[in-house]
Formats: C-alpha cells, sequence, structure tokens
C-alpha cells in the first residue's frame, strides 16, 4: 500500500512539474525590419534579374545575404544591432565575389581564361606582346554596378529604411580598327588588352590584383573596320604599365596571324 502512494505522490509531482511553461512571445519578436529601397537615378535603364544585398553585422559574425527579384527591394528581417551593408546585381555568370566575410575586404574578380578564348582555340604557343609573357589572362566581366551603406542601427521590432543608389562599376571600353586590309580572307578575329586590373573592391571603389590581361572578340562592321566593345575594372594602377592590343585572326585556309598594336 506504501508502494502505492507513493506511487501516487511522484506522478502527482511530475505532473505539476510538466504543467509549468512561459507564454512564448509572439508580439513582441526579437528581431528587427529592415525596408530596402533602390534608388535608381543613377541607372534609370536598369532591369536587373535580382539584386544581392549583404549586411554585415558590426558586432561580428558571418554576414548575412538577402537576393530580391527585379529591381523593387523589400523587407527584410534581422537580429538588432549595427550594420554596414552592400548590393550589386546578381545577374553575373563570370563575375565572382571574393573575401566575401569582411564589408572591407569584399571585391569582384573574373577567372582565368585563354588567350584565344574568343576562337575557342587552344592558346599553345600563341605569341603575344613584349613585356606581357607574365601577365595572368583573365574574363573580361559583366556588367556590375551597386552601392554601399557604412552605418545602419536596427533596433528589437522595429523597422528601419535604407535606401541604396547602385551606380555603374564598370568600364566600357570600345576598340576600333579601320583600314584593314584583306578582310575578305579572315574568317575570325579577336584580340587581347594587356595591362588591365583583375579585381575590384567596391567599398574602397578602388582597382586590386598585378596587371592582367583581357581577350575580347572583334565583330566586321564593314569591308575595311573591326570593332569590339566589352567591360573592364579598368587599367592597372600599380604598377602602371603600357596597354597593348594584340589582333589574332583566322584565314581562310585556317592559319594564324597576330598584330601588336602599342
Amino acid at each position: 500500500m506504501k508502494r502505492i502512494m507513493r506511487f501516487w505522490t511522484l506522478l502527482a509531482l511530475l505532473a505539476m512539474t510538466a504543467c509549468e511553461h512561459k507564454e512564448l512571445c509572439y508580439e513582441h519578436p526579437h528581431v528587427g525590419f529592415v525596408r530596402v529601397l533602390f534608388d535608381w537615378s543613377q541607372l534609370p535603364g536598369a532591369n536587373p534579374e535580382c539584386m544581392y544585398v549583404r549586411f554585415f553585422p558590426e558586432e561580428g559574425g558571418r554576414p548575412v545575404q538577402y537576393e530580391f527579384t527585379g529591381r523593387d527591394g523589400g523587407t527584410v528581417q534581422l537580429s538588432p544591432g549595427n550594420y554596414r551593408i552592400i548590393c550589386h546585381n546578381g545577374d553575373m555568370e563570370s563575375t565572382h565575389a571574393r573575401n566575401t566575410e569582411q564589408y572591407d575586404t569584399f571585391e569582384f574578380y573574373t577567372p582565368q581564361e585563354s588567350l584565344l578564348a574568343p576562337l575557342n582555340r587552344s592558346s599553345s604557343n600563341v605569341p603575344r606582346a613584349d613585356g606581357t609573357e607574365t601577365q595572368q589572362v583573365v574574363r573580361t566581366p559583366e556588367y556590375l554596378y551597386g552601392d554601399c551603406c557604412g552605418e545602419l542601427t536596427l533596433r528589437r521590432n522595429e523597422t528601419t529604411t535604407v535606401t541604396l543608389t547602385p551606380t555603374e562599376r564598370v568600364c566600357t571600353y570600345t576598340v576600333e580598327i579601320r583600314n584593314v586590309e584583306n578582310m575578305d580572307k579572315v574568317v575570325q578575329i579577336s584580340g587581347t588588352l594587356s595591362g588591365m586590373a583583375g579585381a575590384y573592391c567596391l567599398v574602397a571603389d578602388a582597382l586590386r590584383d598585378a596587371p592582367c590581361i583581357l581577350p575580347f572578340e572583334f565583330r566586321k562592321a564593314d569591308a575595311t573596320t573591326v570593332e569590339a566593345h566589352f567591360h573592364t575594372f579598368g587599367h592597372c594602377p600599380e604598377p602602371a604599365v603600357p596597354h597593348k592590343i594584340v589582333v589574332y585572326g583566322i584565314m581562310t585556309r585556317g592559319a594564324q596571324q597576330y598584330q601588336v598594336y602599342g
């Protein structure tokens, strides 16, 4: 009988303990809200597939990234604290980001490329301009635009609005060569430009990396003119080296020819 009494007493104690609980806080969430707006006054014609926005907590920790479809922005939620922000267009395939854990080191770059990539040819034993033998060959960047914000304070259960104004972050180069002879015998034609920057830091608005070579595609404009349009981060400021253009042509008989322009 004593055992039975002890059992019921223990069961009652367990029931009392199990019933002790705290109500969940639904009305006062422990997060804040950020309404992200994009000001397209500097790029009225921009029509991105998506925009990436990264929030870097100043107290430390990994950045938080959100993707917004189109150009309209939206509202996101974050833990309260102080943040710095980077945004950029996301519709890029060959332009990548690195050193992405820190706001100040975040930069864009392009991967290595074949010297004759626009011609879909092997680059083995292909001549280069004198003095460019050690320069790395990389892809031309895609159209890049973005903005950064160094201060955002977010409090619990409050909504803060931040407006970002994306601006163009690459240069558009045009190369035109006139009075080209024997154009009727040229099947394909491409070029390279040396002495260019291989990376770009958005926050510092600064060019990075050693001088690089960018391969690009030429198109025939008329019977004696070829032209090219491509993007670059800009010319390499340090060390400043001469820029040289090399034109590579594939002739009707399959022979490869080239010409160097200082």
